[in-house]
This record gives C-alpha cells, sequence and structure tokens, in this order.
C-alpha cells in the first residue's frame, strides 16, 4: 500500500495499466473498425497534405487518361501506332467519341474544342458526339469542362420479338406460312400508324371513341401489340380499332360482326365491373356474337389471377342469410392492407 501511495507503481498495478491500455486499444479498433463497416461515406482516407506536395500525386498523362474510357484508349493507341484497322476509326485518325460535360457547353468551350480540330456531330444536353483526331484526344481530355470520354452507345435495329423466336414462330415462317391473307382485327387504346414496323401492314383502322382519335396520348400498347403480331406473321393484314369504354367497345364488336372483313380478333384489354363475369355481361354476349359469326376471338386473360376470388355462389348456413361463403362459415375475404 505504502508503494503505490507514493507513486511507484507495483507490477500489479503496472499489469493492469498495460491490460486497460490493451482494452482501450481493442475498443478504438473496433470502433474504427465498425465506423468503416456502417458509414465508409464518411470515412476521409485521404492525404491532402501528400497531394499538395505532390507526392502520390498521378501524373498529367494518367489524369487526363482517367478520363477516357478503356475501348476509347485501344481506340487511339491503334489509331496512332497504326499497327491495325479499326471501324470505330474513320476520316484517318479520327475516332468517334462522346464527351461528357458538366452541363451544357457553352459557345467559349465549342470554340476550344474546335480549335484542335474536333467536329462536333450532334449535342443533346451535357453529351457532345464529336469526331477527334486520335493526336487530339489527350488535349481534349485535359480541358477542365471535359467529364469524361467514352464511346457512342450504338442502337441495333432488330425486325423481330424475343417472343416470336420462343413460340417457333420463325420455323414456321421459314416453313412458307407468314400470315398470307389473314386478316387480323386488333381492338386496343390507341396506334400510331406511322409506326414502321407495322405500317404497311395496316388494311384499315377506325376509332370508335368519341372523339374519333386513332392515335390517342398514349398509343404505345395498341402499337406493341400489332408489332408482336406482325412479328409471329409478317405478312398478315392489320385492321386496327381502338375504343375507351364499354359502349365504344359493343359499338365496334357489332361492326366487326357486320363487316365480316377480318378471320381473327386480338382483344389485350380487359373490364371491370362490367358484368357479373360468368358470360351474360353485354360484353361477353357480344363476343359471343363475334365468335358464333366464324370469327376466332384472342382475349387477354390472367393478369389479375392472383388479385380476386372466383367460385360458385354458396350459402348453406340454416337460415340462408344471402351471404356467400368462401370457406367454411366465412363470409367474408381477408386482405392485409399495408401502409402507403
Amino acid at each position: 500500500m505504502g508503494l503505490q501511495r507514493s507513486g511507484i507503481p507495483t507490477r500489479s498495478s503496472q499489469l493492469r495499466g498495460k491490460s486497460y491500455l490493451s482494452v482501450r486499444a481493442l475498443i478504438c479498433c473496433a470502433m474504427l473498425l465498425l465506423s468503416v463497416l456502417l458509414f465508409p461515406t464518411n470515412l476521409n482516407l485521404s492525404f491532402p497534405d501528400a497531394y499538395a506536395k505532390g507526392i502520390h500525386k498521378p501524373s498529367e498523362k494518367k489524369q487526363k487518361e482517367a478520363k477516357i474510357d478503356s475501348e476509347t484508349l485501344k481506340i487511339r493507341n491503334q489509331a496512332l501506332s497504326r499497327k491495325e484497322a479499326s471501324s470505330a476509326v474513320t476520316g484517318g485518325d479520327d475516332i468517334r467519341v462522346v464527351l461528357e460535360l458538366d452541363g451544357k457547353a457553352s459557345s467559349k468551350e465549342i470554340k476550344e474544342l474546335k480549335k484542335v480540330d474536333v467536329k462536333i456531330e450532334g449535342q443533346w444536353n451535357s453529351l457532345i458526339q464529336a469526331s477527334v483526331p486520335a493526336k487530339q484526344l489527350d488535349a481534349v481530355a485535359n480541358a477542365d469542362f471535359i467529364k469524361n470520354i467514352r464511346q457512342p452507345v450504338y442502337v441495333v435495329a432488330d425486325s423481330i420479338s424475343e417472343g416470336a423466336d420462343t413460340i417457333g414462330a420463325d420455323e414456321i415462317n421459314a416453313a412458307g406460312f407468314a400470315g398470307q391473307d389473314i386478316k387480323v382485327a386488333i381492338i386496343d387504346t390507341g396506334f400510331d400508324l406511322a409506326n414502321p414496323e407495322i405500317a404497311s401492314n395496316v388494311a384499315e383502322w377506325k376509332s370508335f371513341r368519341a372523339d374519333g382519335d386513332i392515335r390517342t396520348s398514349d398509343p404505345r400498347h395498341g402499337t406493341a401489340v400489332a408489332e408482336i403480331i406482325v412479328d409471329v406473321a409478317p405478312d398478315v393484314q392489320l385492321y386496327l380499332y381502338n375504343v375507351d369504354t364499354d359502349v365504344s367497345l359493343l359499338t365496334a364488336l357489332d361492326y366487326i360482326v357486320d363487316q365480316q372483313a377480318v378471320d381473327i380478333v386480338s382483344m389485350s384489354l380487359v373490364l371491370y365491373n362490367a358484368g357479373p363475369y360468368d358470360g351474360t355481361s353485354e360484353i361477353s354476349q357480344a363476343v359471343d356474337a363475334v365468335r358464333n359469326s366464324g370469327i376466332l376471338f384472342v382475349a387477354a386473360a390472367g393478369n389479375d389471377a392472383q388479385r380476386h376470388w372466383e367460385g360458385n355462389f354458396v350459402d348453406p348456413d340454416p337460415d340462408a342469410n344471402g351471404w356467400n361463403n368462401f370457406l367454411g362459415a366465412d363470409e367474408t375475404i381477408g386482405i392485409d392492407a399495408q401502409v402507403g
């Protein structure tokens, strides 16, 4: 006790001190590791003083090339060495690239690019498509307003849908069956008659909407359905009819029966609360009339298979209270509703 009071530590107190320091060190390390795992973006691992002194600072060449994607660098090097030709190199040593800027290029920045023989082919917001001489690529990358230089993303023409290949339609087409002399009516909400994939197949179009608009504000769905049908049967004739209400649909169905101009009707539409869903509604009867006239009617079904209940009405209760029993004595449908 006297030794401890005089400030001279005993061996046991030294061990306790070392143990205490070890525990503290372990806790600090654990907290640092936890902060890295939980908040990696808040951990600053940069060394500004070292960079200010030029220590570990990338060379100017590396800084320039960091803005240029690897494919463009490869094409640039090929063009400069002239060891092999590249399809992306046009006009001698010129390389087609996309310049990504912080914002839309100013007239001053455009002039700077033209000074190094950059030929601007197109511009959209902060992107500039340009043809750049291979030897000037570094100079362009060195401009402060250039964020990145990359190869353009090229569009690839594709004239057949994935579905047609999946169902084997390509093999049927190759055998000589491509929808010749087959007339298909498509009932939908709108069509783009100028769409190049369907335009040459359109034999008739008619709007049954009150405003007579065949395109409507969003013609994508009907056009997509028509494209799929043409993909499956390239020589088919299309009859495009658009509707927006049960009344306009009924009118269209009557028109199809009266005209007898088509062999098949395709309708990828549904109507909610348009009858009891047992085949007795006016829509169902109108569809039956089309089928009974000798026209094949193909309609979308099943999109809501997991979102509705279907079954026979049963009321086994002794008092026959007029309520359907969904399961046993349960006269309700339980649902789980989440906030939002």
